[in-house]
């Protein structure tokens, strides 16, 4: 059954770590597109739409910030009825995805 996510991509600015493997205590910068959906039987496919839209060549955030890559981060939020508040943090690794525990991020 497919689910729903209000999925979210961060970016990992740490100098030097481009292109690495997400570790903890890198800097993560919120995308500045909002959420949006995704959906998916699984999070890695949910995951895995939200990694092409935003990476196709005409994408939504095409004009203002980079492609996901390698270290980046993308957050879904389980947004099905029963199952509000389960958030799955997923690291884009060079082939697919690794569940991470998720950051812990300041609030402005």
């Amino acid at each position: 059954m497919k689910q729903t996510y209000l999925t979210q991509a961060f970016f990992n600015e740490t100098r030097g770590s481009r292109f690495e493997r997400y570790e903890e205590g890198v800097e993560l910068v919120p995308s500045k597109l909002e959420p949006f959906y995704t959906y998916g039987t699984t999070p890695e496919q949910a995951a895995q739409e939200a990694w092409h839209s935003l990476n196709i060549d005409e994408r939504a955030n095409g004009s203002f910030e980079r492609s996901l890559s390698v270290g980046d981060l993308i957050r879904l939020h389980l947004h099905d009825v029963g199952e509000v508040g389960i958030v799955i943090w997923l690291a884009v690794e060079g082939r697919g995805f690794r569940q991470v525990d998720g950051p812990v991020l300041e609030v402005a």
